[in-house]
């Protein structure tokens, strides 16, 4: 039998680049408010590089059931036709209801509408410890409602829609 002890643990290239690149460790004393805020910061930083130059986008604000507003930004890549219908992305961001924002996912939103040449609308749903189940399922059905009754206005092809994103998309598996 080969002996791979040899590879037990981190090498040393892993070693020296985990050195050079040290992250930052949770403080897990705040509030979750304050872990909230801490890691969305973090993400919009990261996210805010490649926006301006790819696509443009607009908020839209969604009357929601219980009569609040949340945000909807409807990203369009710059190089597409203004005059012929795009496919849309309705995203959810991931976060498990207490992370992200629609900030934090400006990039991954923008580079999807570039890349494929598709509407991409973020919905800035709200957010636990504030808002309960099922507030947040609520604001994702109030939006699709709202994307059904705009899409026309924004630029969107009603047959090719689609509803995805990172985690929190899985409020749609329980309908």
């Amino acid at each position: 039998m080969p002996d791979f002890s040899k590879y037990q643990g981190p090498s040393e290239e892993w070693k020296e680049f985990v050195k050079a690149n040290p992250l930052p460790a949770p403080n897990l004393a705040l509030s979750p408010q304050a872990l909230r805020a801490a890691t969305n910061a973090l993400r919009v930083k990261i996210s805010q590089a490649e926006l301006e130059c790819k696509v443009t986008w607009r908020d839209y604000s969604v009357l929601t059931r219980d009569q609040c507003n949340i945000i909807v930004r409807v990203y369009r890549p710059n190089h597409a036709s203004t005059t012929a219908p795009l496919p849309v992305y309705l995203f959810f961001h991931g976060g498990g209801h207490l992370f992200g924002t629609i900030e934090t996912e400006d990039a991954a939103c923008a580079r999807v509408a570039d890349r494929a040449g598709i509407l991409v609308a973020n919905v800035g749903y709200r957010h636990t410890p504030e808002f309960t189940h099922p507030t947040q399922v609520h604001d994702a059905l109030d939006a699709f409602a709202w994307l059904g009754a705009h899409i026309d206005a924004i630029g969107g092809d009603r047959t090719l829609v689609i509803v995805g994103g990172i985690s929190a998309v899985h409020v749609w598996q329980r309908l």
